[in-house]
């Protein structure tokens, strides 16, 4: 039977590259720093699963209406099984490879969507929202280097779409090309002079230079501009929230994290910079609900944990604080392992061309 399932990077390398002869080069994998934006599962993916021409698939009637049904009951893992032995019947389908590629993607399975969206690749080109989503991919497995080679030939292929500019930049931000970052998030803002996210980021990065005065320029408009959007992003007011916080200005903080929180309320970062500010204003109480209401919405942030034991600590609950410490480093070294795992590659290989 088809398998995806698979440990790791590395193995996606075996299976996209088998008989290339092709190596990956090792990738430098930056340090934690301030999210630059919304992680890419929130896009790359139609959220209406089934492709138009389904129906004219060779796919039995029966076959079809069971995948729609499990798709409408985000029975991911059915589908996913079902595509997989349509796929070893019709190994030359490009169609059911990419249709599996996108329920991989939704179910939080970046390798996997990698892996079947490489192998319709080489029975014919993707389509633009096919590309996108394998750039995605890579992007999520931290191999940022792949990632930045499929959003230059997109950028090349469709030169009129903001979106390429503006990943090209976040690729460059997360690599600390400050510089580089900005003239992809200007080239962004030249196509769509109304994209909320590259103004955000523009901020992120004048910050990163330490350019404080652009930086709020930027935040400013971003968060101007956010509020006419509907939906409106909570990054926007987080990310500035977050400079006014660093910089000690705790009332013109308090509203951005708090609109943050608002627009965002499963937005654990949120929360946790909610929580921070009111610590830092000794509003304990307050600080410790949305410090835990961050950890509950992201049982795998550590941040939350660190700060709940400097509240503790405070209040003199040696105790919990202790225990939130113990919390904050074993959720880090968690994250640390992952990451270690994600960026692995094997010695002696290079990336795909």
């Amino acid at each position: 039977m088809l398998r995806f399932h698979l440990p790791c990077a590395a193995a996606l390398i075996q299976l996209i590259l088998a008989g290339s002869g092709l190596q990956p080069a090792l990738a430098q994998q930056p340090a934690e720093k301030q999210s630059s934006g919304p992680p890419p599962q929130s896009e790359g993916v139609p959220r209406t699963l089934t492709p138009q021409d389904y129906p004219a698939w060779n796919i039995s009637n029966d076959a079809q209406t069971l995948i729609t049904e499990a798709l409408k009951g985000g029975d991911y893992q059915y589908v996913e099984n079902t595509l997989a032995k349509l796929i070893e019947q019709n190994p030359n389908s490009p169609q059911l490879l990419t249709f599996l590629a996108r329920v991989f993607f939704l179910d939080n399975k970046p390798l996997n969507c990698a892996i079947a969206l490489k192998k319709a690749e080489k029975l014919g080109p993707l389509k633009e929202s096919e590309q996108f989503t394998l750039a995605l991919c890579y992007v999520i497995l931290k191999r940022l280097d792949w990632a930045a080679d499929e959003f230059e030939r997109l950028a090349h292929s469709y030169p009129g779409n903001a979106l390429y500019p503006y990943w090209q930049g976040r690729i460059a931000y997360d690599n600390y090309a400050y510089a580089e970052a900005v003239a992809r998030f200007n080239k962004a803002l030249r196509l769509d002079p109304e994209m909320v996210r590259a103004y955000d980021n523009l901020g992120l990065c004048y910050e990163g230079m330490s350019d404080n005065q652009r930086a709020v320029e930027n935040y400013e408009r971003a968060v101007t501009l956010n509020r006419s959007k509907s939906p409106s992003s909570p990054w926007p007011p987080l990310n500035y929230g977050m400079l006014l916080l660093k910089q000690g200005s705790l009332e013109q903080a308090e509203p951005l994290l708090q609109e943050a929180a608002r627009l965002g309320p499963g937005l654990a970062q949120a929360r946790c910079q909610l929580g921070v500010l009111l610590a830092k204003q000794e509003r304990h109480a307050d600080a410790i609900a949305e410090l835990q209401k961050a950890a509950e919405l992201d049982p795998s942030y550590p941040q939350p944990h660190l700060t709940l034991a400097h509240v503790y600590r405070r209040l003199g609950e040696k105790g919990k604080a202790e225990a939130e410490l113990a919390a904050f480093q074993k959720l880090k070294q968690a994250q640390e392992d992952q990451d270690k795992q994600t960026g692995a590659t094997p010695p002696g290989e290079k990336r795909p061309k």
